[in-house]
Formats: structure tokens, C-alpha cells, sequence
């Protein structure tokens, strides 16, 4: 047996709900994009070619794959605004894109 002793940092560090961890619908590369876009604030404005750059997602085919793996899980909605513009609500476990959307809506 293990005692877990941590040493977690508070910055740039992302916590992820147990459910979406070990959820075995959805792909490990849909998880890391799903952590990776957990882990950015509100308001930080994100492309597609962003991701390339960082070298988290090997190619634009895996890509769409992954997006739509937590479009079907409901982690993530894209709210077409315009042409190349869009709003990315994302949720989690307990509280659902789709939840997320309604609250921000409720916000304005």
C-alpha cells in the first residue's frame, strides 16, 4: 500500500474531474485536448493553428476527431458568432457545456 504525499503546484496546473478521466467513451487524445483547454482562463482566445503549434495534436484529422469525441460527450460546445468566430463553452462531469452556455447567456 501507498500514502499519496502531493506536491502540486497552484499555478499552471489543471485539475480534471474524476468522470472525464475515466470516462472510456472518449479517446486520450480527446482527454488532453479537453485538459488543455481546461486549463486556459476565460476570455483567452484560442485557433486552430494554436494547437499545431503547440504539438499537442499530431494532425488536423485527429484534431477534428478528438473535438467531436467531447462535442458528443457534451464537454464542449462551439457557439457559431460569425465567420472564423465562435464561442467554446466548456464543461465538465457535473456541469455540461450545454449548462455552461445557459449560465453565461443568463450572465449577459
Amino acid at each position: 500500500m501507498a500514502t499519496i504525499k502531493k506536491g502540486l503546484p497552484h499555478d499552471n496546473f489543471t485539475k480534471v474531474g474524476n468522470s472525464i478521466l475515466f470516462d472510456t467513451k472518449i479517446s486520450n487524445g480527446a482527454f488532453r485536448l479537453y485538459s488543455v483547454l481546461a486549463s486556459y482562463p476565460n476570455g483567452k482566445r484560442l485557433s486552430n493553428e494554436y494547437f499545431f503549434k503547440l504539438g499537442v495534436i499530431p494532425s488536423k484529422s485527429s484534431y477534428l476527431r478528438w473535438k467531436k469525441e467531447l462535442v458528443d460527450a457534451g464537454l464542449i460546445l462551439l457557439d457559431r458568432l460569425g465567420p472564423r468566430e465562435y464561442d467554446l463553452y466548456i464543461g465538465h462531469g457535473q456541469f455540461l457545456a450545454k449548462e455552461v452556455k445557459a449560465h453565461w447567456e443568463k450572465e449577459k
